[in-house]
C-alpha cells in the first residue's frame, strides 16, 4: 500500500512598493491576520533595510497548501483593498521557495 508523500511545504516571498508605509503596513497587518485565521500561515511584514523604506516584503512560511493559500491572500487582498497601495508603476511581486 503506497501513501502519497507529505508535500513539501513553500515559503512565499512577496514584495511591492506603495505610496505611504504607515497606511499600507497597517492594512496589510489587518490582511496578514485575515490570512492567518483562514489558513493558519502566520505572515510577517518587512521593509527594505536601505534607503528605499517604501518597499515592503510579506512572508508567509510553511505553506502545505499552496491552492488554499492562494485563495486566501486573493481574496484578502481584495477585501482590504491591498492593489490600491502599490505604487504608481509598481507591482507585487510573488516568489515561492522551498527547501533544497
Amino acid at each position: 500500500m503506497s501513501h502519497a508523500a507529505d508535500p513539501i511545504p513553500l515559503d512565499y516571498y512577496i514584495y511591492y512598493r506603495v505610496r505611504d508605509r504607515a497606511s499600507a503596513c497597517e492594512r496589510v497587518h489587518a490582511m496578514q491576520d485575515d490570512i492567518a485565521a483562514r489558513t493558519g500561515v502566520r505572515g510577517r511584514l518587512m521593509c527594505r533595510a536601505d534607503d528605499d523604506d517604501e518597499t515592503l516584503m510579506e512572508v508567509y512560511p510553511a505553506v502545505v497548501d499552496p491552492n488554499a493559500f492562494e485563495d486566501a491572500l486573493e481574496a484578502a487582498l481584495e477585501a482590504h483593498g491591498i492593489d490600491a497601495l502599490v505604487a504608481d508603476g509598481a507591482a507585487r511581486h510573488v516568489e515561492r521557495f522551498r527547501c533544497a
